[in-house]
């Protein structure tokens, strides 16, 4: 059993390592320079200062070396800077976001595992009849849906057609 966990657990190393390559691959062959994405537009830069960032970044150096730095630098936790939030280091808008994501995750999961376990017991006293055969169509449709199709549906249905129902005229606000 030992060894099927550590085959298991190098499988899904190489496989890590396999994807991330891949992934960096990917973004270096987007049209497109990775320092004309990263200076703000408005101020005007020689092209020196372009070629001197470029070698700060590390961008003028080779695909495995590139691959390398990076690879160590999320190994130790450096995930960079964002380019959107004025420079904030990303690790710490991924700390930010952890909990309100945990949060969300939890209660789906919560959630999913009741009504997933009272939808099974149902099914499985009415074992052949029309609720056991309604209930295992949508769980099939259910697991077999993507999920981007699942959410979109989700958001008609529960934030078009429940909540955008329009309030009394007292209480809407009043636009200028």
């Amino acid at each position: 059993m030992l060894r099927f966990i550590v085959r298991r657990i190098a499988a899904a190393c190489l496989m890590l390592v396999a994807l991330s390559m891949l992934m960096f691959g990917l973004l270096r062959l987007t049209p497109g320079d990775p320092v004309a994405a990263y200076i703000d537009p408005t101020v005007p830069m020689s092209q020196t200062d372009v070629e001197a960032l470029r070698h700060r970044l590390g961008l003028d150096r080779s695909l495995p070396v590139q691959y390398a730095t990076w690879a160590t630098a999320i190994i130790q936790g450096d995930f960079g800077y964002s380019t959107q939030h004025e420079r904030a280091p990303v690790a710490t808008l991924l700390a930010q976001r952890a909990w309100p994501t945990l949060l969300l995750m939890g209660t789906g999961l919560l959630l999913a595992t009741i009504l997933g376990m009272a939808a099974g017991i149902v099914a499985a006293v009415r074992q052949g009849g029309a609720t056991d055969i309604a209930l295992s169509a949508f769980s099939a449709f259910g697991i077999s849906s993507p999920a981007f199709l699942t959410a979109l549906l989700g958001l008609f249905v529960f934030a078009v057609r429940w909540a955008g129902r329009r309030p009394a005229a007292s209480a809407r606000p009043a636009y200028r």
